[in-house]
């Protein structure tokens, strides 16, 4: 009898999805593509916020896009899949906003954390916690937050 593998689990910022359709910059676009064909072949599970916070940003950012966009082909991946091939965890927000979590950090020196960007290490962090991963094993355990950044040539 073969023991079933555990699926690496991600979480994917939204600038992942944009650099997929950035036609300028070739290596940011395969990286990313990449990584979205993971997760739709099954080798990696995306963790989503149970709120629907991260869906509807991507949502938002995709809506007026034609359906060739691999970014939209995406989103609506996500929306017929999130509840059968994703990974769906409570943040746990503190208040409506979508930007204040009980699993974000509350180190002051992260105070002026992008408050946009606080719902994916909000849902990383409690899909650690859901998945058994810790900060030191995540490798172990297959989780990563994926997120792409891009350097300035003059820094």
């Amino acid at each position: 009898m073969r023991s079933k593998r555990a699926v690496p689990t991600v979480v994917i910022d939204t600038n992942v999805l944009y650099a997929a359709d950035d036609l300028n910059d070739s290596l940011c676009q395969k990286a990313s593509l990449e990584q979205i064909e993971s997760v739709k072949m099954g080798k990696e599970r995306i963790a989503l916020d149970k709120q629907g916070y991260i869906l509807e940003e991507y949502t938002r950012f995709a809506k007026t896009l034609d359906n060739t966009s691999v970014r939209k082909q995406f989103v609506n991946w996500l929306r017929a899949y999130s509840h059968t091939k994703c990974l769906q965890v409570d943040p746990q927000p503190t208040d409506n906003s979508g930007v204040n979590f009980s699993w974000f950090p509350s180190d002051p020196a992260l105070a002026d954390f992008d408050q946009d960007d606080r719902k994916f290490v909000a849902t990383s962090l409690a899909a650690q916690k859901e998945t058994g991963a810790t900060c030191t094993d995540s490798e172990r355990f297959g989780f990563r937050l994926v997120r792409l950044s891009r350097r300035s040539t003059t820094e």
